[in-house]
């Protein structure tokens, strides 16, 4: 017999050293659950948005969750059930470091002030859109089978398998953002997602901002080899 879903997840993140789940509906609310809870449904979207874009054969249900660790970073989890794991630290360190970008001006001089806040929400959201894409790619190419993840014990293949996972993100949220599809955003967007896709060469640039961004965030210092095997993405220098 199959084990519950929340069971089994439960087992396999202690199996893993993780933080426990969230269960959001149960979370008080507060700063972390207003963001939370649009962004569990954003990656929902997310994962149909593709699904409805593969072989049926290719499909998988995958479950979402939140789980208890303030750190940045999500990762998935293929057992009886496929998860991807969202760390609750990495929606406060996406809106931080886009609030941060987007509180110099000068930088933006194509974007209207009032539209700034706003699209520092789409850059959140299409940063996080990358994430949930990359963990997705690891499920749906079988990354996580167990080959894969004995040849991960080399740091060259482990960023090679990296890439591959980043080039599926990248290619996958240029066809959202293609079809102006996008998933459908939180209504704090709106009015930065006019902006961002006031013309399709601004709509492009901006996704290539997002994709720096997403890069950027987690190599904020050079990692040893120990730690390349177990990167979260490839390294933004070796792009």
């Amino acid at each position: 017999m199959r084990e519950d879903v929340s069971d089994c997840l439960d087992r396999a993140l202690a199996n893993r050293g993780r933080d426990c789940r969230v269960n959001l509906a149960e979370m008080p609310a507060g700063a972390i659950k207003a963001l939370a809870v649009p962004c569990e449904q954003r990656a929902k979207k997310v994962v149909d948005f593709i699904n409805g874009r593969i072989p049926p054969h290719k499909r998988q249900q995958i479950h979402i969750i939140f789980c208890e660790d303030r750190r940045y970073g999500t990762f998935a989890i293929c057992e009886q059930y496929n998860f991807i794991v969202l760390k609750t630290g990495t929606i406060l360190r996406l809106l931080y470091f886009c609030e941060c970008m987007m509180d110099k001006p000068e930088l933006w001089p194509n974007i209207r002030s009032e539209a700034i806040q706003a699209f520092s929400v789409v850059l959140t959201f299409q940063c996080f859109d990358l994430i949930v894409l990359h963990e997705l790619a690891h499920l749906l190419l079988g990354h996580l089978e167990e080959d894969a993840q004995e040849a991960k014990g080399n740091p060259m293949v482990s960023q090679a398998l990296e890439f591959v996972a980043d080039g599926h993100a990248a290619i996958w949220g240029f066809e959202a953002l293609r079809t102006l599809e996008n998933y459908g955003h939180h209504d704090a967007a709106a009015d930065g997602l006019r902006e961002f896709h006031r013309t399709p060469t601004d709509a492009l640039t901006n996704f290539l901002l997002t994709l720096f961004f997403m890069f950027r965030i987690g190599d904020e210092k050079t990692p040893t080899e120990g730690e390349l095997a177990n990167a979260g993405h490839a390294r933004a220098d070796a792009i």
